[in-house]
């Protein structure tokens, strides 16, 4: 009879003492979000081009995140699809240039959040695959090479990412809201006398889903 009363706490001290930890290791959250993306470009070859010529698109997507650090830290992956562009005036004030740019990206990051308010600063980079690469109007390529419209811009793209939002809500969901930033550091352009970069301004809402464990540290 001892010997059992023995076991009985001996399992009920190990499940106590094993349990939080086992929480604390099941931090997952789903989130899917959508919003407009305000896009720009730096352009080696045009002097009148600037931070303002901007033009609109939009973005959906979603991602999986990993909670530990009692909720401070949150590390997440995220899969998106942006319609962006670049526009601009010639140097010669001749006529507008647009084009449109849709990508698939992805982005890992690492988020870090306050102790009491559900507020996070997310730090990362993206990896771009284009879908569309088109010139709206504006540019005559030249006829002496091979070049296409299509071919005007790299399928690929490669940056760092910086987001701030907050997640709003109590429970298992929560609203979510979120502005970033993404600063391209290579060059897209296919022609060898004009650098590229891409610069996108996002400002997205969306749901993240509690899978299990807690969201934030506890108060």
């Amino acid at each position: 009879m001892r010997k059992s009363r023995f076991y009985i706490i001996a399992i009920l001290t190990t499940i106590l003492c094993v349990a939080p930890h086992l929480s604390v290791a099941q931090r997952y959250a789903l989130e899917f979000k959508a919003g407009v993306v305000t896009t720009s470009t730096s352009n080696s070859l045009c002097s009148r081009k600037s931070f303002a010529d901007v033009r609109m698109g939009s973005s959906v997507g979603g991602g999986f995140s990993y909670i530990f650090a009692d909720g401070l830290l949150r590390a997440v992956g995220e899969v998106y699809y942006t319609s962006q562009g670049e526009k601009y005036k010639f140097d010669d004030e001749s006529s507008d240039f647009e084009s449109t740019l849709c990508y698939f990206k992805t982005s890992p990051s690492l988020r870090f959040y306050t102790p009491y308010i559900p507020m996070y600063v997310g730090v990362g980079m993206y990896y771009g695959v284009a879908v569309t690469r088109d010139v709206a109007k504006g540019d005559t390529l030249d006829q002496s090479h091979s070049w296409t419209k299509r071919e005007y811009y790299k399928p690929l793209d490669l940056g760092a990412r910086l987001a701030v939002g907050t997640e709003l809500g109590v429970g298992s969901i929560r609203l979510l809201l979120e502005a970033a930033y993404e600063h391209g550091m290579l060059n897209i352009s296919n022609r060898e006398a004009r650098r590229i970069s891409n610069r996108c301004v996002y400002l997205t809402v969306g749901l993240n889903f509690r899978i299990a464990g807690r969201f934030f540290r506890p108060y």
